[in-house]
């Protein structure tokens, strides 16, 4: 009987070890936790450039739209003067 109780105690012994092993080694640190972080400050960074790039764009399209606009209304107004002369210059003749 003494030894089944020393077996058992060795045993309780060696199990305790083992789960003390097996809790140190769940509670380390994920190594890949710190790559993911890295990664993801890196993502923002790269979206905050691209929200500058597309914000530059953004302006510079308003801009070409403008210019554009300005130089086709004055198109039209030069074609209005145009039409008008022609207009008067042939009721003149008539």
């Amino acid at each position: 009987m003494t030894e089944l109780a020393l077996i058992a105690a060795v045993l309780a012994g060696f199990n305790c070890i083992l789960l003390g092993v097996v809790i140190f080694i769940l509670k380390q640190p994920d190594p890949n936790r710190g790559k993911i972080n890295a990664e993801l400050m890196e993502l923002g960074e790269r979206l905050s450039e691209v929200n500058k790039s597309l914000g530059t764009l953004e302006k510079r399209m308003e801009k070409t739209i403008s210019e554009s606009k300005n130089e086709n209304i004055a198109k039209l107004d030069r074609l209005t003067k145009d039409v008008g002369r022609q207009l008067k210059d042939i009721s003149d003749n008539l």
